[in-house]
């Protein structure tokens, strides 16, 4: 998805070729190093047998201010305060990796920290990873159920 409506801005977000590959690059470390704490579970990019195949698309952004660019926001020594950056909604695929069957679908929404801050590009990518955090330990959690740790 590259663009999102603002409530508080009633205008076009619209995410760079920059913005996707930072939220990408964040997602694959946070996941990683989530799923990898434990040491219990492997992130591989081949498919083989007992492998399960997580995908995962983010279906929408909603900021809480407009874009930290300088064109979107006012020029001087403005600072915006927000309860946290946004929200995000994403859908994980769960598959089978060697035949692709599709085994669960689950949709999600998720709002950054539920602390008053500065909302600019630093603490905005510190409340993505927060959002990005709590989806990978929620599926670290049911993976340990599943494999009855």
């Amino acid at each position: 998805m590259r663009s999102a409506t603002s409530a508080a801005t009633r205008r076009e977000f619209q995410l760079t070729d920059a913005n996707i590959q930072n939220l990408q690059r964040a997602f694959q470390e946070t996941f990683a190093a989530e799923l990898g704490e434990t040491g219990d579970y492997e992130l591989v990019s081949e498919p083989g047998q007992d492998v399960l195949r997580i995908s995962a698309v983010v279906n929408g952004i909603a900021p809480s201010a407009p874009a930290d660019d300088g064109r979107a926001r006012a020029t001087g020594r403005t600072r915006i305060y927000t309860e946290s950056a946004g929200s995000m909604t994403i859908t994980f695929g769960f598959s089978d990796s060697e035949n692709g069957q599709l085994l669960a679908l689950v949709k999600d929404s998720r709002a950054g920290t539920p602390m008053w801050n500065v909302n600019n590009s630093v603490t905005n990518m510190s409340d993505v990873r927060f959002m990005f955090r709590r989806w990978a330990r929620m599926l670290r959690a049911r993976l340990d159920i599943a494999h009855g740790y």
